[in-house]
């Protein structure tokens, strides 16, 4: 137990101070303000969604309970996934977001993507019985094709591209937090 208080608690810590400066770099940067929005928009825009879901929640139960009325099953979940649609627009006009120096996609990044889309979609395409192994003395075929997607699936590891460098505030937050005689 002590040793798993010695692992989570720094864990725990490091997320939460993440999580802080994110909240902290989002809020300088406007996103999340929203404009001024009558009580009576807001009220719709929830009864909407909370409708829409309810819908969603009553079609599921239709289309999986075979002793439920048909009407209950598809027509009900359409119906709620509109409603949902239609709330979700209504809040998202309320919402105006800044645009702070947007980070364009480059070859690298379109590259990182990919190579993640070929390798679930050559694992998916094979035939997912042959990553099974039969018994455990049997030496089981190689399946090519999944074998060559997740080789694509290491080319992020020299395509991606560099980090980017620290602000001289996180250096000094770093030289700060690193035990004396073990600066670099």
């Amino acid at each position: 137990m002590l040793r798993l208080k010695r692992i989570v608690i720094p864990v725990l810590e490091g997320a939460l101070e993440r999580c802080i400066e994110l909240a902290a770099a989002m809020d300088s940067r406007g996103y999340g303000r929203t404009t001024e929005a009558r009580p009576g928009s807001r009220r719709v825009t929830g009864i909407l969604v909370f409708g829409g879901l309810l819908g969603i929640t009553v079609g599921v139960y239709g289309l999986l309970d075979a002793s439920a009325q048909p009407w209950l099953g598809l027509p009900v979940m359409l119906v709620g996934c509109l409603l949902a649609g239609f709330g979700l627009a209504a809040g998202g006009k309320r919402t105006t977001r800044s645009r702070y120096r947007p980070d364009p996609w480059a070859l690298p990044e379109w590259l990182v993507v990919a190579s993640g889309a070929v390798a679930a979609a050559g694992t998916f395409i094979a035939d997912p019985l042959a990553l099974h192994l039969a018994g455990p003395l049997e030496i089981p075929p190689i399946p090519y094709l999944t074998v060559a997607a997740l080789l694509v699936a290491i080319t992020p590891a020299f395509t991606s591209p560099p980090a980017p460098a620290d602000s001289p505030a996180d250096q000094a937050r770093e030289r700060e937090q690193t035990p004396v005689g073990m600066a670099s």
